[in-house]
């Protein structure tokens, strides 16, 4: 009774002090101590459910920013990659997933919280095909995230391609419709790719930071 007791005090120290981490607005910090109270409960990776699926997508935990992992017949995809300290979290997840080769490497628009962390998986994984959109160049950010990004893609002879609305591409069997930009918008978020991911009779829209400009 008595170790019981201490187990469920020791988890609840550890909810408490998730929960300080968030509110003092270090949800960074957080996610760590979340990790380590549910492998406490023998809950660790959950990543590791996704071997029993055919298709799987995975939205990576990079604080106030996207990174999205999907994997569907033994082939990868990303679509945009965190802020710039997450390009090696995200490489290590990808890693552990016993990633090599991604098929597809989608940057929905170029602000450093979906760019940032490009840089580091360009230079960590063999990119096959890499796409972002085409950004007027009054308004292209020309922050460090966007250029160490060309600039590995410019070392690693990538060439960065512009998918068009009515595109159509193929990840095993997952298709990936193009639906936007139709046109160039005024701001970078209103040039965002927008994606429809379906995999059989399921489908996951993928929006970038499309306003409603843009919608």
């Amino acid at each position: 009774m008595k170790s019981k007791f201490l187990g469920l005090k020791r988890a609840a120290l550890f909810i408490c002090a998730a929960v300080l981490c968030v509110w003092l607005g270090r949800p960074e910090s957080a996610s760590g101590i979340w990790n380590g109270t549910l492998a406490f409960f023998g809950l660790g990776d959950f990543a590791a459910c996704a071997d029993t699926y055919p298709m799987s997508m995975h939205v990576l935990d990079v604080g106030k920013a996207d990174a999205i992992f999907v994997e569907c017949g033994g082939k990868y995809m990303l679509i945009d990659g965190g802020m710039p300290d997450s390009g090696k979290n995200v490489s290590r997840y990808l890693k552990r997933r016993g990633v090599d080769t991604l098929e597809f490497v989608f940057n929905s628009h170029p602000d450093e919280d979906h760019i940032g962390g490009l840089a580091c998986i360009i230079n960590d994984f063999s990119v096959k095909k890499y796409f972002a959109p085409c950004v007027p160049g009054n308004i292209l950010p020309q922050n460090d995230a966007y250029t160490d990004t060309q600039a590995a893609l410019k070392g690693r002879h990538i060439t960065s391609g512009v998918p068009k609305a009515g595109d159509t591409y193929f990840l095993g069997g997952l298709k990936i419709d193009v639906l936007g930009p139709l046109k160039q918008g005024l701001t970078v978020n209103n040039n965002s790719i927008i994606l429809k991911l379906t995999y059989g009779s399921v489908s996951f829209l993928l929006t970038g930071d499309a306003e409603k400009e843009e919608e």
